[in-house]
């Protein structure tokens, strides 16, 4: 609606125009908002629902994911027969839909390497803050196990496990790194609800929460989780993961060049030595920026992994020819690390650093004045 107004110096009087300008609906392209569940075991068929607005019947699945897709008749949301492939690698896949009139926004879709339970409060029609306390505890008989639930703002999820004296396990939450919006911190708790162990942002997993934790004692221990700023978030889901398995803090170099298979170490974590792999990136495609490096027989998610297709260098001692790209470490305080690059009057170079976007702390970069 516009409104104006015109004056007659004349008369004195006052004309008010009103113009009405009609609005056109504009249908916009339909939108998920949730996935049921947000991951599976490695190698087992799933039923996925896809809850969103907007989606037409007939929407097929698009993903990375190497599974078929196969719709099923459902009255809640887009439902589809999973059926990954036997190979298929544990890690974080993107699903979204093409329909008829658009195609949506992408959500996180998780395959891990452990049997998977569904917190019970986090069920159809359960019943609200059923485990947020010790005495409501929900039992976990069996590890190792992914358990999925949610976290609805100012609440605790409590879970009661058995362990054994001298036994050692591993806590981790897979949130931020999934895609959810929550900041997980975990607990584990005595028998009496005295604070043992806690985690909030732990190394080489972001945002997300992870611990080694020894039973001093056999007994019933509790597992504690909330978010940082028991916040209420729409994407409010987590994976909580316990098991005995190994883990790394880091990788090393952090990216290599399209179709060559790189050499990587993984170090840290509860690793007793680094650990010696290879990335193979020559299957992917021409515009694929990231592949992952997974640390071999670990539960943990794979690192993300950089992938050029300008040649790569390890902290190299000659001088090289841009473009080119430097995998390098700072492994001391107050460390810092000077390369040269041949160059010609009259180059400009674009020079740009990755490192927390790869999952290690930010690094900054203060490159050097050039002399004609």
């Amino acid at each position: 609606v516009r409104a104006g107004a015109a004056r007659d110096v004349g008369g004195g009087a006052m004309r008010l125009l009103v113009l009405l300008i009609p609005l056109v609906a504009m249908a916009g392209p339909p939108v998920i908002t949730e996935l049921k569940p947000r991951g599976a075991e490695k190698g087992r068929p799933f039923t996925l629902t896809v809850m969103g607005r907007d989606i037409p019947s007939g929407a097929r699945v698009w993903s990375t994911m190497p599974a078929t897709f196969t719709p099923v008749v459902s009255e809640r949301g887009a439902q589809f027969l999973v059926e990954p492939k036997s190979d298929i690698a544990p890690g974080v896949y993107p699903v979204r839909l093409e329909t008829t009139s658009g195609i949506t926004n992408v959500l996180l879709f998780s395959i891990g390497a452990f049997p998977e339970l569904n917190e019970l409060e986090s069920e159809m029609y359960s019943a609200p803050n059923r485990n947020d306390s010790i005495e409501t505890a929900e039992t976990v008989e069996t590890v190792p196990v992914t358990i999925n639930g949610t976290l609805r703002g100012p609440e605790r999820d409590l879970f009661r496990i058995h362990g054994k004296a001298g036994e050692t396990r591993v806590f981790e939450v897979e949130a931020r790194r999934c895609g959810s919006a929550i900041d997980p911190v975990i607990r584990i708790l005595s028998p009496a609800g005295k604070q043992l162990a806690r985690s909030d942002d732990a190394f080489g997993a972001g945002l997300d929460a992870r611990l080694e934790f020894t039973f001093p004692a056999e007994g019933h221990y509790y597992v504690e989780l909330h978010d940082a700023r028991f916040s209420r978030q729409g994407q409010n889901f987590y994976r909580l993961k316990m098991g005995s398995y190994p883990f790394a803090d880091g990788i090393f170099p952090l990216g290599g060049q399209r179709g060559k298979p790189t050499a990587v170490t993984f170090f840290g974590g509860n690793l007793k030595a680094p650990v010696k792999s290879a990335v193979d990136v020559s299957g992917l495609g021409d515009h694929a920026e990231f592949a992952t490096a997974a640390l071999p027989g670990s539960g943990e998610l794979p690192f993300l992994f950089a992938v050029s297709d300008e040649p790569e260098f390890v902290e190299p001692t000659a001088a090289v020819a841009a473009p080119a790209v430097i995998n390098g470490r700072l492994m001391k305080p107050a460390q810092i690390d000077r390369y040269k690059v041949d160059v010609q009057p009259g180059d400009k170079l674009l020079i740009e650093v990755q490192a927390r976007e790869l999952g290690t702390p930010d690094v900054r970069l203060e490159p050097a004045r050039c002399r004609k």
